[in-house]
């Protein structure tokens, strides 16, 4: 992300570099929002898992693998 250039992204999708902050006050305000966006869906998929029988088991096999 340290790498990510916003004038690149705003070319990218077909926007002047400087129209960008119509949207976002900074580069930060848009990572905050990508992170929120990439947490929100990660607990809509967490909460879509069947519950296990173990907890505990349940939680040291997601850190595992997040898909069982």
């Amino acid at each position: 992300m340290a790498a990510l250039s916003l004038r690149g992204v705003a070319r990218a999708v077909g926007v002047e570099p400087q129209s960008r902050y119509s949207y976002f006050d900074s580069k930060h305000a848009r990572y905050d929002v990508m992170f929120a966006q990439a947490n929100n869906e990660l607990l809509g998929w967490l909460e879509a898992l069947p519950e296990p029988d173990d907890p505990l088991g349940g939680l040291r096999r997601r850190a595992r693998d997040p898909r069982g």
